[in-house]
């Protein structure tokens, strides 16, 4: 086990909440570090002093203050900012489809029977676009 591993397991080890078969490797680590049994016991005497401490009551309005304080700090979007968030979501969704389409159309070459397989390899997409437009828009 190492340093970190061993520290992180210091809250659960002094809440009583460190199940027993994670204890064994710890307290291992524990018993050849010094640096880790130091720390350990710095936690366990603050752990202590508050402990003896004892509960301090709940300021009142504390809650109200806490909510307040967290919806001034990240107020909630008005109608007309949540709309052009939307249409921005909306816009970039059908570029990508129109992307997406171009190269579908792209990546499957030219449709068969339209151009002559000797212009296959030279035609224009605007022009294989325009011509599936002014029939009817059949896909390939």
């Amino acid at each position: 086990m190492r340093c970190d591993d061993a520290r992180r397991q210091f809250t659960r080890l002094l809440d009583d909440r460190l199940a027993s078969e994670e204890r064994v490797p710890l307290a291992d680590h524990l018993s050849g570090c010094t640096a880790c049994g130091a720390e350990l016991a710095r936690w366990q005497a603050a752990a202590r002093a508050l402990r003896t401490r004892g509960s301090s009551p709940v300021p009142e309005g504390l809650a109200e203050r806490a909510w307040r304080a967290a919806t001034e700090a990240h107020p909630a979007p008005t109608l007309a900012v949540w709309f052009v968030e939307a249409a921005r979501r909306a816009v970039l969704a059908g570029a990508v489809a129109t992307v997406a389409g171009w190269l579908a159309i792209l990546a499957t070459g030219a449709p068969a029977g339209r151009v002559p397989p000797a212009e296959s390899a030279a035609y224009d997409p605007i022009e294989v676009a325009m011509q599936l437009w002014m029939e009817g828009g059949d896909a390939p």
